[in-house]
């Protein structure tokens, strides 16, 4: 069987569901991926108003997604009788290498992108994480030869006039602008790594498993995450976020529990979006999310710098 590669969407097995699979399940996936993308960062921008850890949050977070997909994993599993995968079944082991280099770069860019949202104002995290479509069409050149169009260039050379002047401006307000801009940047393209990894290991277990679930590998690629966040929470914050956990009041459990479900639902919905959508269809969809998430922050937050 040919290598998948970065840009070419699953292989559809049972050509009865192609047209659902290729046409309108893409569009609701992006639909939803849309909507949980635009929430999650000003969720978590709440959340770390009232809880500033956000490495341990990033990790309760994470924790509580990954019980919950292997709840509702094993409830799959044993009140049906159709034939499809879970995460014990078949293939385990190499269901877990292919999925490890995943995990590993999901689990530093996950850290580090809630680092940078605790850094800076809501909307400077989204206009800087727009820079995102910059790393999908520079690597996707690279990787693939595909060259890019004319309007594709002058809308990123726009992207980064545009880039440039918010940060500028960012500068004059803030002490240490630099570090908080480079972080910001840093896990913009951090998380485009993340979707090329995820595209490529995509395609591999579809090949292994045909029957694999975009839950099964999120829940794979949480799980495996916790044992690399583990030791940057320490090495960053320490316990001191999970000692203040029994003095949580009602408000802030509820945004700790809320951003679990979040979570769930946001990295399901990436990983779905990863294996049945092309590369640079994904990095458009993120660019979507700029307008919805900047009228939601100056709602949320009654200020565009906050």
């Amino acid at each position: 069987m040919d290598d998948y590669t970065f840009n070419e969407p699953l292989i559809i097995q049972n050509e009865s569901e192609s047209k659902f699979q290729r046409g309108v399940f893409p569009v609701i996936l992006s639909i939803f991926y849309v909507a949980a993308s635009t929430i999650m960062p000003l969720f978590n921008k709440k959340v770390f108003l009232v809880y500033p850890y956000p490495v341990t949050a990033t990790l309760l977070q994470v924790i509580g997604a990954t019980l919950l997909l292997f709840v509702i994993n094993l409830v799959y599993h044993f009140f049906t009788h159709k034939e499809h995968s879970w995460i014990f079944g078949p293939n385990f082991l190499k269901k877990s290498l292919f999925i490890l280099p995943v995990s590993v770069f999901f689990a530093g860019t996950i850290v580090l992108t809630n680092i940078s949202v605790s850094l800076v104002p809501a909307n400077i995290h989204v206009l800087l994480k727009t820079t995102n479509i910059i790393w999908i069409v520079l690597l996707a050149w690279l990787l693939r030869k595909e060259k890019p169009g004319v309007l594709v260039i002058l809308s990123i050379v726009g992207l980064i006039t545009g880039t440039f002047l918010v940060s500028f401006d960012f500068a004059s307000t803030v002490k240490a602008p630099v570090v908080k801009i480079v972080v910001n940047l840093v896990s913009s393209f951090c998380e485009v790594i993340v979707i090329l990894t995820l595209k490529w290991t995509m395609g591999k277990l579809t090949q292994l498993d045909p029957n694999i679930s975009m839950m099964e590998v999120t829940l794979f690629k949480l799980g495996q995450s916790i044992i690399f966040m583990v030791p940057i929470m320490y090495a960053i914050e320490r316990f001191h976020g999970i000692e203040v956990i029994p003095t949580f009041s009602t408000s802030t459990t509820l945004l700790v529990v809320g951003g679990v479900l979040l979570t769930m639902f946001f990295q399901s919905t990436t990983v779905g979006l990863a294996g049945c959508a092309f590369v640079t269809t994904v990095g458009m969809v993120i660019q979507i999310q700029v307008l919805p998430q900047t009228l939601l922050s100056i709602v949320l937050f009654h200020n565009f710098l906050v």
